[in-house]
């Protein structure tokens, strides 16, 4: 336990030796994966707080959202097949999400929306770290087109050492309570932010024996293609096909 909190800092510190060590350790990826766990558990905690402390909702709650969602939809200009389309799921949504409020769970309401709570909030930090594999794994791809030298493991390993100066957003995620004090949260965000991309650009340093503006270069331009580019090429052909439609 003592080791996991000296590593823990020595990474926040951006000591190169803990960053190479658990780059050339093979149960290296574990310990990164640990670390990222534990920090999305503790920045995800004060929705769970929130959640607990607010008024329990029926198992359709979460089907309120879409159909207001899907309502704001329809009151859209839409072209005619679409607009019937959406009008209808909402009915459904609403048919659907009336039934199940009515519902009365074997445990009772309370005890089960509880449950529901607890059971989100371990979850969510599986959600976090898919998104971070997958933004990890585009750029590999593009560290290795520019001629980067480490493995997958080693890259992954490193990459997700990036996610650790998110420990500043469990302020954010207890803003409910402090609302006056709101600003204070977004300055730690940003600096979370700027602490993991610096984190990130050593990180692929030491793992892809590059400079620091190269590494930087790959952050950028794995953004561009991943983020921009690529979705845009996606999403075009279906702008296309509503353009002709409206």
């Amino acid at each position: 336990m003592i080791n996991f909190f000296v590593d823990f800092w020595k990474i926040l510190k951006l000591d190169g030796h803990v960053l190479e060590k658990i780059r050339d350790d093979k149960a290296g990826l574990w310990v990164a994966l640990r670390l990222f766990l534990v920090v999305a558990v503790i920045i995800t905690l004060g929705g769970l707080v929130s959640a607990l402390t607010s008024k329990p909702t029926g198992l359709g709650g979460n089907l309120n959202t879409l159909e207001t969602r899907l309502e704001q939809l329809s009151a859209q200009k839409l072209p005619g097949f679409l607009e019937t389309y959406v009008l209808s799921l909402s009915a459904k949504v609403e048919t659907i999400s009336t039934t199940l409020e009515q519902y009365q769970p074997p445990l009772g309401k309370n005890v089960s929306y509880t449950i529901r709570s607890i059971g989100k909030w371990l979850s969510a930090p599986l959600a976090l770290l898919g998104g971070w594999f997958s933004a990890s794994l585009a750029v590999f791809l593009v560290a290795k087109a520019l001629k980067g030298k480490g493995d997958v493991r080693e890259h992954v390993s490193i990459f997700l050492l990036g996610f650790t100066p998110s420990i500043l957003l469990i302020v954010s995620s207890f803003s409910f309570l402090f609302s006056n004090y709101g600003w204070i949260g977004n300055i730690l965000n940003f600096a979370a932010f700027v602490w993991s991309l610096i984190i990130v650009v050593v990180g692929l340093k030491v793992v892809h024996g590059i400079s620091s503006g190269k590494a930087f270069v790959v952050l950028l331009v794995a953004f561009l293609v991943f983020i921009v580019v690529l979705p845009v090429i996606a999403i075009a052909p279906f702008s296309i096909v509503l353009t002709l439609f409206l």
